[in-house]
């Protein structure tokens, strides 16, 4: 805002009127006398003696004076005359004054050795230099503008111009350059400035120089248009001030430094619409000194905002009244709103915040000698914390608090005593017209808030509050809406939720507030309620007091005269002691009458203990008088961690049964975190005792082996969610619905674990391999197959010899094969205990063999292969993963003679399977891990005849497999071993039995194709399912567990094709098996050459 305008008073920067200086007096513009240099030099000589005693003559020199002194004078000797005038560019080479009026189109200063002085005017008005387009300084240029009252530089084309066009500010100021300066004693007004480099100092009073008005203050200003700050520092001494309509701050630095507060530095962005961007700027306040940030919105996204020790800032007002005293200007200001997306605050001196404070991102910290606080009486300022990190070490409070998202941390100086840092609101509101109009403090209709589900407050050594301004039950503090409390610190620095003026702590829906173990923390409140599914958990000490607590004193001194506190817990709410935890209602003898405060148990509500804060002569709630406690009828006592056999005491005075049925904390109202432990209530005595419950009562869903080692388990009272053996934590927390609230899940979990080398399909995969291997024989010997066209090879002489049983030839000689193979195995539907299992599988490798065909049509073969897969096991289960791999060895023999075939093979497979298991989250440990090594021995006898058709060769065959299937012992682990398993081993028969379909077709060139179709049917019998026996580690006993992994009937169905000569042949084959509860499916290629 410049300083011209009418002598009308202003009611605020919204509404000033450019207009002459006519507030300071109706005066004619000044004239001058020109004088030549000539005639100058004969005043100097004449009056040198009064100019050398001055001083003059030894700052200047004798030219320097009478340069300075003649209008247009260049001020230094030797130098020539500026050429001002409305259509002038102006460039300044050299040093240069003016102490006069004039104009110019534009002003240049660039390069180090170019400064210009410039003195205006006293009084203003014409008599200042103007700038019709634009003022640059460059690259280490200096520009001064001299203190004379209301005079200095206006980027306007002339006096005329600003008073009387209606486009009355058209110049920019454009600075750059890391040495470049501009220095200003009284005022710059332009319509743009940009600041890219250099130094800016501005201090002083531009106006009357025994004025207290800010706005006589010096000023570098944008009218009508934009500041924009992007590198260089700006410096703000006494009474200075930027301004504009609008700042962009997005570099550099600006450092305020007024020396007190009716001098403080000021930016200010004028106008109802008057913004203020934080960009990326850094702005100080400097130590000891103070500014004024003016703006009806500010923004705060980038950069940073410093107010250092025993500094002052004020901000979040707009408006200043330019007829008044900054200081009174402040107090009639209106509120303005702050807010921060970005960047970071640091307060370290004091902050008096006028209007609204929006933190939505950045980080805002309030150090430990920092303050933020209200700045008038009459203020309605508001801290609303939504967004980012909002850190106070010392004190910050408002007329209104709301926190509804981000992070706020509250950690004071455990030094202090609780009054002297925390952060709060007085849910108060300044109204006009209350007092018979004089104004007051009136409720605002809403208590200080913390709400939000993604909403946490850490307070630790210090305290959140709400106020009141009147007493009625909207005021105090609620933390509602999921939002999380979290306290820490110890003894009478324990973090503290106060409810000042005897109001209300409320905590409601779904809210949390924490204690953490070990620690502290304090509800002062005269009323305490915990409703509709909030929970407050203490793992150290909650004392609850209702007030009164003496400012100044420690929390243990000022405690025992403090009044009692009335918490409810109601329909929802929880109360939670874990650990060793315990609340303090706080006993004390006041009148020699014994008082404490009283905790009410609401029907619905629950009162969760944790059974080592019970446990050894400790109760869940102390220091209570005899009926404090008061249970009415619904409301539950749940006792978690407890052991069979033991007494635990719940507090430690005469607890109060209400209701007509006195049932709370009683029957179906007494509850176990765990099923297999039943509770009894003594309400005279306070004590719950404990017993053990049947597995088959606790968890029926489980299997009865399994079962029985966790009702051992509780029975011999070893039970520990933190046991040092893997085995004994995994099974305490999973029969424990603070880790498994699901019963059906937590025997899942048990289950799977238990189960875990066949629901990861060891076994399966390991029957999978040996098949392939079994497999790629039969389609090398059979009959129908590719590959084992009856029994023939090329005799050594290259002779082809008759004989029936080759078809057309039988013949001797040595062979070679490879087969690619891929195998999947697929299950679903299969019985383990109480659940069903489902798998699927696939793996891959390559089979390679060689034989020899004898004269007899024997032929002999070794075959190896080896391939990797992987596995997934689910169904009713928990997820297990399988990454194995795979190799085998085996021999086989072929006889054929006339018709008839019989084939004979011998494998041995070995897998190495890497097992995985996800456990639930709830659990709390590591997902389970396990290396489990397993192998197979299969031995089968295929006999086949074929009957030759003029169409189709059809070849009925029936075979008998066995296979020794052996999963090795296994360890299963979570950090450390959790369970072991025995071996589990499966004999194993399958009696496969089928017809196939084939024919060779001669291509008339030597080659031959030969499709083939076979059906089986294969009925199996043995070990069926797996059994074996497995033990949690730190649990007696173990448990025999069976669980299905095949069919008892499958049927199979296969194809082939191959295409080839008397040398070599190509061929490939499907294969598909299928049961009610499994499918394998199998694709093999074969390459053979006959030597």
């Amino acid at each position: 805002m410049p300083h011209q305008r009418t002598n009308s008073a202003s009611a605020g920067d919204g509404q000033e009127r450019w207009a002459p200086y006519e507030r300071w007096g109706a005066k004619a513009p000044r004239r001058y006398v020109m004088l030549t240099k000539g005639a100058m030099g004969n005043l100097v000589n004449k009056y040198r003696a009064v100019l050398k005693k001055c001083g003059l003559l030894n700052v200047f020199g004798s030219l320097a004076v009478a340069g300075a002194l003649v209008l247009g004078g260049a001020g230094m000797a030797g130098a020539v005359d500026i050429g001002w005038g409305q259509d002038k560019d102006v460039e300044i080479s050299g040093a240069a004054n003016k102490m006069d009026a004039g104009a110019a189109k534009s002003l240049t200063i660039s390069g180090t050795d170019n400064a210009f002085s410039y003195t205006g005017v006293a009084g203003g008005g014409a008599g200042q230099l103007f700038i019709g387009e634009k003022l640059v300084i460059a690259n280490g240029g200096k520009l001064t503008i001299n203190v004379s009252k209301h005079a200095g530089i206006q980027g306007a084309a002339s006096y005329d111009a600003l008073v009387n066009s209606s486009n009355k500010y058209t110049a920019a100021l454009d600075m750059s350059g890391a040495d470049s300066k501009l220095t200003i004693n009284s005022q710059m007004q332009m319509k743009d400035v940009a600041i890219n480099g250099g130094t800016v100092e501005i201090s002083g009073m531009a106006g009357e120089a025994s004025s207290d008005k800010w706005a006589d203050g010096a000023m570098l200003g944008a009218v009508g248009g934009t500041f924009s700050l992007n590198g260089g520092t700006v410096t703000l001494g006494d009474h200075a001030q930027l301004f504009a309509p609008t700042f962009n701050l997005d570099g550099g630095e600006i450092d305020m430094a007024g020396s007190e507060a009716g001098k403080a530095a000021l930016v200010r962005a004028y106008g109802d619409n008057g913004s203020l961007n934080l960009n990326g700027t850094t702005i100080n306040v400097t130590q000891d000194k103070h500014g004024v940030l003016s703006a009806a919105d500010m923004r705060i996204t980038g950069g940073e905002l410093n107010v250092a020790q025993n500094a002052n800032l004020t901000m979040g007002i707009t408006k200043l009244d330019t007829d008044q005293s900054l200081t009174e200007a402040l107090k009639t200001s209106t509120e303005a709103t702050v807010t921060q997306t970005g960047g970071t605050v640091n307060v370290a001196g004091r902050m008096d915040l006028g209007g609204a404070l929006n933190i939505e991102g950045g980080e805002f910290t309030v150090a430990q000698s920092g303050q933020v606080a209200i700045l008038n009486d009459n203020r309605n300022s508001a801290i609303n914390m939504r967004g980012g990190v909002l850190n106070v070490y010392g004190y910050a409070d408002a007329a209104q608090l709301a926190i509804t998202g981000g992070t706020t941390n509250i950690i004071g100086d455990p030094s202090k005593t609780w009054d002297q840092q925390g952060l709060g609101g007085y849910n108060e509101r300044w109204d006009p017209a209350a007092n018979s109009d004089v104004g007051g403090w009136v409720d605002a209709d809403m208590p200080t808030t913390v709400s939000g589900p993604d909403t946490v407050v850490n307070i630790q050594n210090a305290n959140l509050f709400g106020g009141m301004a009147t007493t009625n039950d909207t005021g105090g503090l609620r933390i509602t809406d999921g939002a999380t409390v979290n306290l820490s610190g110890t003894g009478d620095s324990a973090g503290m939720l106060f409810a000042s003026d005897g109001q209300a702590l409320t905590i409601t829906k779904g809210a949390s507030v924490n204690v953490a173990d070990g620690q502290g923390g304090v509800f002062q409140a005269k009323t305490v309620n915990i409703t509709d599914g909030a929970t407050v958990s203490t793992g150290g000490e909650l004392l609850m007091v209702g007030g009164g607590l003496t400012k100044g004193q420690t929390i243990s001194s000022a405690k025992n005269n403090a009044s009692a506190a009335e918490a409810v817990v109601g329909n929802g709410g929880t109360l939670a002691v874990t650990g060793t935890g315990y609340v303090d209602l706080n006993k004390h003898t006041n009148k020699g009458q014994d008082v404490s405060s009283s905790i009410t148990f609401m029907e619905g509500s629950t009162f969760d203990v944790s059974a080592a804060s019970v446990s050894n002569g400790n109760t869940a709630i102390r220091n209570a008088v005899d009926n404090a406690v008061k249970v009415a009828d619904g409301a539950k006592l749940r006792i978690s961690g407890a052991k069979a056999g033991e007494r635990y005491a719940i507090a430690d005075a005469a607890i109060n049964q209400t209701g007509e049925n006195k049932n709370g904390w009683r029957d179906a109202n007494l509850l176990s975190s765990t099923s297999f432990l039943g509770f009894d209530f003594n309400p005279v005595t306070g004590e719950v005792t404990t017993r053990a419950k049947s597995a088959a009562e606790a968890m029926p869903a489980l299997d009865s082996e399994l079962g029985n080692l966790a009702s051992g388990m509780y029975a011999a009272g070893r039970n520990d969610y933190f046991a040092s053996e893997k085995g004994r934590r995994f099974l305490s927390r999973a029969t424990d619905g603070n880790y498994m609230a699901d019963a059906g899940q937590a025997a899942v979990t048990i289950e799977s674990a238990a189960r875990m080398a066949v629901i990861g399909a060891v076994p399966q995969m390991t029957m999978a391999a040996a098949n392939a291997a079994g497999n790629a024989v039969t389609q090398r010997t059979g009959l129908a197959q590719p590959g084992g066209d009856a029994i023939q090879s090329m005799a050594a002489d290259g002779s082809v010899q008759t004989g029936a049983s080759a078809g057309d030839a039988s013949k001797t000689g040595f062979a070679m094969w490879i087969m690619p193979l891929y195998q999947s195995a697929n299950g679903w539907g299969l019985e383990g205990g109480n659940f069903n299992m489902d798998y699927s599988g696939g793996l891959g490798g390559v089979a390679i063999g060689a034989d020899y065909t004898f004269d007899n049509a024997i032929r002999a073969g070794i075959t190896f292969n080896i391939g990797g897969g992987y596995a997934e096991g689910s169904g009713d289960f928990n997820k297990t993963t399988n990454d194995m791999n795979f190799w085998g060895i085996g021999a086989y023999l072929g006889w054929a003679q006339n018709n008839f075939g019989l084939t004979a093979d011998v494998n041995y497979t070995s897998t190495y399977n890497k097992l995985e298991q996800e456990l639930p989250s709830g659990m709390q440990m590591r997902d389970l891990k396990s290396d489990v090594t397993a192998w197979a021995v299969s031995a089968g006898l295929r006999g086949e005849y074929r009957f030759e058709t003029g169409v189709v060769d059809i070849i009925p065959h029936a075979g008998v497999r066995y296979m020794s299937l052996n999963t090795d012992e296994y360890d299963v682990k979570s950090e450390g071993t959790l369970l072991k398993g025995d071996a589990i081993n499966q004999n194993i028969w399958t009696f496969p039995v089928g017809v196939a379909f084939s024919k060779r077709i001669e291509t008339g060139n030597g080659w031959h194709v030969k499709p083939s179709l076979d059906l089986a049917v294969i009925p199996a019998a043995g070990d069926i399912k797996a059994r074996g026996d497995v033990r949690f580690t730190g649990v007696s006993g173990t448990a025999e567990l069976e669980t299905q992994t095949m069919d008892y009937i499958s049927y199979m169905g296969q194809a082939g094709l191959e295409f080839g000569n008397d040398s070599v042949s190509f061929g490939v084959n499907y294969n598909l098996q299928a049961g009610a509860h499994s499918t394998a499916h199998g694709v093999f290629g074969t390459f053979r050459y006959e030597f």
